[in-house]
């Protein structure tokens, strides 16, 4: 088993290396082959390392520019809690909604459960309801 420190340095590079930075290789590391991801603002559950790449790619590709820091992480036993909060311009489809050129702000936290040194199972809590507002200027401003 990985320890509290070593799991908030993977959990950390998957939000500041995969998702910031495009480095969807680093999946093939940090994830268990079993990997689900059960994010609300999807359908269905993300699955597996090419579920992930897919969705980063999405992301990335909804906002190029999207960068992640990680506010602050609490380990204890086999997962780990991360806060998060991202940044990134709308340049391309993102829920439905064709770029707009919008600055996009979200934020969330993610509980992260692992086995061994590598992630399997993730619950993504963010405002995706938010960033649909300010994609779509709901807000009139």
């Amino acid at each position: 088993m990985a320890t509290a420190d070593e799991m908030k340095a993977i959990a950390r590079m998957e939000f500041e290396e995969v998702f910031s930075k495009g480095r969807i290789e680093l999946l093939d590391e940090i994830l268990g082959d079993e990997y689900v991801c059960y994010d609300p603002a999807l359908p269905e559950p993300v699955r597996g390392r090419e579920g992930l790449r897919a969705a980063v790619l999405g992301f990335r590709t909804a906002m190029p520019d999207l960068r992640f820091t990680v506010d602050q992480q609490v380990a204890e036993d086999d997962r780990v809690v991360t806060q998060w909060t991202a940044t990134g311009t709308h340049t391309g489809e993102l829920m439905g909604v064709s770029g707009t050129g919008r600055p996009v702000t979200m934020a969330g936290a993610d509980i992260e459960r692992f086995e061994g040194d590598r992630i399997v199972e993730v619950w993504a809590l963010w405002d995706g309801f938010g960033v649909y507002r300010q994609i779509t200027n709901a807000n009139n401003d």
